[in-house]
């Protein structure tokens, strides 16, 4: 396979035009869609198909974790030794992690790619993670800045940091300390985000106070950048084309493959891959986990805390209470088998949910008629397994050559038309119940 690969690049007419490209004008490939829409094995499929350069950045908030391959459904062993995949496997499972670890790391690899004339081809379900990649959206870090500071969600045990009571949460004290989130452990969410209020009241009015990650996050912006999050936004938007939804398109020479499919086959499809999920060893995985996270968080004297890593991925809650019985309990209990039934059914019903998140997201981010430049978004129809090669496959290598080749997209493959939605500005409203989120 390597060899008839080299064989092919080597008189590719494709090839010899991304050989005379410069580094801006290599296009990064996009692939967007649903879960359960043939993602990764477009991108696979389409990278050999091509028959030049090209390397894999997965777009996925769960699958940078090691290990639990089955929750996460990663791209197979196969798959990556067939293509090169980066950001995906390499993480500790309890690390946090967040959009802007994701951003930094991914532009890294990406420059690299293109400066040495190989495609990169961003593809997964976390749409904000690809948003933050294709345009210009969030806060930017420099040298002098401690990312284990300013990232949340990236932040690595320091020895210095200690908790805070109320009282020393003062405006003062925001603005002249590195901030973590250990060190507001047992301050209230209302008091956080009458901090921010003070701070930054163009954010907390965007932001509920329940939403601790990001009030938490909004203050450590106003204490390292010396600006309120409100004011960096706002230059996005202003800036060359920017738009209401933030900063301009970074990368100009983009193209966006969307994999989509029918709502009721792809309801079927998601349920067969839970079932898939459990016929390749999802619970065996899950209680190995377990097990071991357990037996090394009482060794250390720690509690429990299922509020980082893997443990936010879709799965871990919904088998929860089966992961917390004996083995001898899941043999004898007769209300074990049930409750691993209602875990199944649970996940399942997760998943259809998460998805409707996932289709919302892009229609109110990549297909929403607003100001934002947006690439072209092509929409490939995977409904019909037999019907992939001709529907999805050859469409998609068809656009992306044309890219490479600097000509037109063939005249039967049309972009997505923007589509006219209401408004719906972020904005929050108060309620008399502050524990409704």
């Amino acid at each position: 396979m390597q060899f008839i690969r080299r064989l092919l690049l080597r008189h590719n007419p494709v090839m010899n035009a991304l050989k005379t490209m410069s580094d801006t004008e290599i296009p990064l490939v996009v692939i967007i869609g649903a879960t359960g829409c043939a993602k990764t094995k477009l991108s696979v499929e389409m990278s050999e198909k091509l028959a030049l350069k090209t390397e894999i950045i997965s777009a996925d908030s769960m699958q940078v974790y090691r290990g639990l391959d089955v929750i996460t459904n990663k791209a197979t062993a196969d798959d990556r030794q067939r293509i090169p995949h980066h950001l995906i496997d390499f993480l500790d499972p309890l690390s946090r992690f967040s959009v802007v670890d994701f951003r930094n790391r991914a532009l890294k690899v990406i420059n690299d790619l293109m400066s040495r004339g190989i495609v990169p081809i961003l593809v997964g379900g976390t749409n904000y993670y690809i948003e933050s990649i294709v345009w210009e959206v969030l806060v930017d870090s420099n040298e002098e800045i401690d990312e284990s500071v300013l990232v949340f969600d990236g932040e690595k045990e320091c020895e210095e940091c200690r908790e805070l009571s109320e009282e020393e949460v003062t405006t003062e004290k925001i603005m002249s300390e590195p901030i973590y989130s250990e060190s507001f452990k047992h301050i209230s969410n209302a008091r956080l985000h009458r901090i921010l209020e003070e701070l930054d009241p163009k954010s907390a009015l965007k932001i509920h106070p329940n939403d601790r990650r990001k009030v938490i996050r909004s203050l450590q912006i106003c204490q390292q950048k010396k600006r309120t999050k409100s004011e960096i936004i706002c230059e996005q938007k202003s800036a060359k084309g920017g738009s209401q939804l933030g900063g301009p398109l970074r990368f100009k020479n983009s193209v966006i493959l969307w994999v989509d499919c029918d709502k009721n086959v792809l309801n079927q499809r998601l349920d067969q891959r839970v079932d898939e999920m459990m016929e390749r060893g999802l619970v065996g995985e899950l209680l190995d986990f377990h097990y071991n996270y357990n037996k090394q968080r009482i060794s250390q004297n720690l509690s429990a805390d299922y509020s980082k890593g893997i443990f936010q991925s879709i799965g871990f809650k919904e088998f929860h209470k089966y992961l917390l019985l004996t083995e001898e309990q899941r043999k004898t209990n007769p209300f074990s088998e049930q409750m691993l039934r209602e875990s199944v059914d649970s996940l399942k019903l997760v998943t259809k949910r998460y998805v409707k998140h996932q289709l919302k997201w892009i229609r109110n981010r990549f297909l929403r008629l607003n100001d934002r430049e947006v690439p072209d978004i092509y929409r490939l129809d995977t409904t019909s397994p037999e019907l992939w090669t001709r529907e999805v496959l050859e469409p998609s290598v068809a656009i992306v050559s044309a890219y490479l080749n600097k000509s037109e997209v063939p005249s039967h493959i049309r972009p997505v038309p923007k589509i006219d939605l209401d408004e719906n500005h972020s904005k929050l409203f108060e309620c008399n119940d502050m524990n409704i989120t």
